[in-house]
């Protein structure tokens, strides 16, 4: 192998481990097609669907009254946020988490999921797992993680 070659492929394996390294910190940049991935994206996918859902935004329309609510004001600030928590370089899950944990019932969720609608036109479950970068996102995991502990929480009054 000439010299000029073997410089050639000593830059070109250095530019695919950088590419490869950027992928992996970014996060999203390149799509994952694994089994896991595909099961649990399936599962929010079929939490957003849901009409009796806690993350329809109608859900708290059927709250019996006396139900446990959070004030329009509150929900405000919790949807600034969850918008402030993403940014197309660094993602923090912990504020999001931080948020549903002040949140003491399942119609409390679907009226910040309603607030987040009325602000933004977007589907807040959608919204959380995003897309590929720059709009990734928290991870299928997180979103799960969200579903999960929103599934434990009372119904209407904690």
């Amino acid at each position: 192998m000439k010299s000029q070659d073997q410089e050639r492929l000593i830059i070109g394996a250095a530019i695919a481990g950088g590419i490869y390294y950027l992928a992996k910190k970014l996060g999203g940049l390149i799509p994952s097609f694994g089994a896991e991935d595909t099961i649990i994206s399936r599962s929010i996918d079929q939490e957003a669907q849901d009409t009796t859902s806690p993350w329809n935004p109608a859900f708290y329309r059927n709250a019996p009254s006396g139900a446990y609510n959070i004030t329009s004001a509150m929900s405000n600030l919790f949807v600034i946020g969850i918008l402030n928590s993403s940014d197309p370089f660094y993602d923090d899950f912990s504020q999001v988490l931080g948020i549903f944990k002040q949140l003491k019932t399942q119609s409390q969720v679907s009226y910040l999921a309603m607030k987040f609608f009325e602000q933004t036109g977007q589907d807040l479950l959608t919204w959380l797992r995003g897309g590929y970068w720059p709009v990734d996102r928290f991870s299928g995991e997180q979103v799960q993680q969200l579903m999960n502990y929103v599934k434990k929480l009372p119904k209407y009054t904690p």
